[in-house]
């Protein structure tokens, strides 16, 4: 059996430059979450309103529950109602209800979530009912 060995180093091209204008993922930074007009969340609930709000947006039929968990935060819950609607302007969106149950208790949400201008859904709407 023969080991090969050997080393390489890439040299950076200075012609090349990083392109920040393509985005792979659709879920928000947590950083963006914070300058809606939500109100002052701690930021595991905000990073729970996020997971929550995905996985409204993945749903492909409404009004079923769905369960959801954050293992980032630990905090799981169910998404008990979900209602989808047009609004004047044309906007897809859809409301919902949410229990989160976390290391702080177990508390009811309401929020929203619409379609944005270049097809991804954004959270819009996030408070305790």
């Amino acid at each position: 059996m023969a080991n090969l060995a050997g080393c390489a180093r890439a040299i950076p091209d200075p012609g090349l430059k990083i392109d920040n204008s393509i985005t792979t993922a659709s879920i928000q930074e947590a950083g963006r979450l914070q300058n809606l007009d939500l109100p002052s969340l701690d930021s595991d609930t905000l990073a729970d309103a996020e997971t929550i709000a995905n996985a409204v947006s993945a749903v492909q039929f409404v009004g079923n529950a769905i369960l959801w968990q954050n293992p980032a935060t630990g905090s799981s819950g169910e998404i008990v109602d979900v209602d989808e609607q047009r609004l004047a302007d044309g906007t897809l969106c859809r409301r919902f209800e949410a229990v989160r149950t976390s290391y702080d208790g177990i508390r009811n949400y309401q929020g929203s979530t619409c379609m944005n201008g270049v097809g991804r859904w954004q959270l819009t709407a996030f408070s305790p009912s």
